[in-house]
């Protein structure tokens, strides 16, 4: 039987911020601006949102009739967007010293507040 990992955000920040030096050299994660991670971010949300729109011609009926693509195979390329995305924000908030898993549940108690919502995340 095989266990299926499971990894913390600051776990996948380390991982992802791991690799920094292989791919920036020995400047890493210094060698782009909070402004260029940012950017790096919104590339990849953007591809990410490519793929979502042809899921949404697949699920409409208005894929290309020349190069169809299966909608699994879509939704494993939404999965590797999201993923690089994921990445990229996870690097950009460790640039910053930002730390995610504590913004997300002041934000997402915040929204419920505002709203009147009764669910909140006890921190």
């Amino acid at each position: 039987m095989t266990t299926k990992l499971t990894l913390s955000l600051k776990e996948m920040q380390n991982y992802s911020c791991a690799r920094l030096p292989y791919f920036h050299g020995e400047a890493g994660i210094n060698e782009w601006s909070t402004f260029e991670w940012a950017g790096a971010v919104a590339g990849e949300a953007g591809e990410a949102a490519n793929v979502a729109k042809k899921i949404k011609r697949v699920d409409t009926g208005h894929a290309r009739k020349k190069h169809p693509q299966r909608r699994a195979e879509l939704v494993e390329m939404l999965a590797m967007e999201c993923a690089d995305t994921l990445t990229y924000l996870l690097i950009l908030c460790k640039k910053e010293g930002i730390d995610l898993n504590d913004a997300f549940i002041r934000k997402y108690n915040q929204v419920s507040e505002a709203n009147n919502i009764p669910v909140r995340i006890l921190p």
